[in-house]
């Protein structure tokens, strides 16, 4: 209580200026200096504006909320993939990826060989670059599906017959392989697009699928769909490629619109989940990577928003063409 008084007091009591009142989340690694660069003010306002970060060496506490009337918005960054071409040097690099020389010197050096790869903070609305333009990979393994395997009902209410497991194979990892069951006609797609995937870009790292269905479907906390083995999650690629649950700042923003693609160019994806607070990161590797308008359409269109989809896609599968008790919950 005494806390919320002192900043509706220091707010009270600053002059009119110019600038509009917003709020900053204090990352980790932030301090009272690095907050006022962000958002173009002075060290002094912010500690008036927000009394409880004291006078000390001015690193806050992570988590915390601050108030600042901004004069400047803060320039929106995406960690990229770079891979280093032949003749580059670090200043060219730098200049046309729009980063600072310091910040490709703790991973460069000059000597850096062709194909090296590194992680650059681009700002966001530079011009952009697909990082994985004219990579390619191994063709898929060869893979074997188990036949028969039918859904039955709507992903929200519905049963699996006679469900097919994930095969295990190099293309991706399986979190619960008990989870892990679909019908032949959705396996078949996950195989396909992940194969694709991993062709069409040389993405080396692990990918991890999370939930399925189970071997017959049906509910299973806590999900309320994944009942017909129509339902994939899969966790968002990330810079690292260590198959972990990533957040937006270490997920390849790059990587995971070209697995959507692969998933939606198969023609057999209904709907893809991915919060709404991530589509902006989405948009702007997709314009990377020369994406048409009508591809972009595909945000909001066939990408929806969904709560709690922040770490991961779930993509949903239409019903197979054999499969006449299947249902959607959207027009096909």
């Amino acid at each position: 209580m005494l806390h919320q008084l002192l900043i509706a007091l220091a707010l009270l009591a600053t002059p009119k200026a110019e600038g509009r009142w917003m709020t900053h989340k204090v990352e980790r690694g932030d301090t009272v200096a690095k907050v006022a660069k962000r958002w173009g003010v002075t060290e002094a306002q912010v500690r008036q504006w927000n009394p409880w970060v004291g006078s000390g060496s001015g690193r806050i506490k992570p988590g915390r909320v601050m108030q600042v009337r901004a004069k400047a918005r803060p320039v929106m960054r995406m960690n990229a993939v770079y891979f280093v071409q032949e003749g580059d040097t670090v200043e060219g690099i730098a200049r046309s990826l729009d980063v600072p020389t310091s910040t490709l010197r703790t991973q460069l050096t000059k000597s850096a060989a062709p194909g090296t790869r590194v992680v650059v903070p681009r700002p966001l609305g530079s011009s952009g670059w697909n990082p994985y333009a004219g990579r390619e990979g191994d063709a898929a393994p060869a893979v074997d599906l188990e036949l028969g395997g039918l859904s039955t009902g709507s992903p929200n209410d519905g049963t699996l017959v006679n469900g097919i497991p994930l095969p295990q194979t190099e293309l991706f990892d399986i979190w619960k392989p008990e989870l892990a069951y679909g019908s032949t006609h959705a396996v078949g797609v996950v195989v396909t697009a992940i194969g694709d995937f991993r062709r069409n870009t040389g993405w080396d790292g692990t990918l991890t699928i999370g939930s399925m269905s189970k071997a017959q479907g049906g509910h299973f906390p806590p999900h309320k769909s994944h009942q017909s083995g129509r339902d994939l999650d899969v966790r968002l690629p990330r810079l690292d490629r260590s198959g972990a649950h990533p957040n937006h700042a270490q997920t390849d923003w790059h990587a995971t619109w070209a697995l959507i693609s692969a998933f939606i160019d198969t023609g057999d994806v209904e709907v893809i989940f991915l919060s709404r607070r991530l589509h902006g990161m989405l948009r702007a590797a997709a314009k990377d990577m020369g994406a048409t308008p009508a591809e972009l359409g595909r945000i909001g269109r066939v990408i929806s928003h969904s709560k709690g989809h922040n770490a991961h896609l779930h993509i949903r599968i239409r019903c197979g063409i054999d499969e006449t008790d299947c249902r959607s919950v959207r027009a096909r």
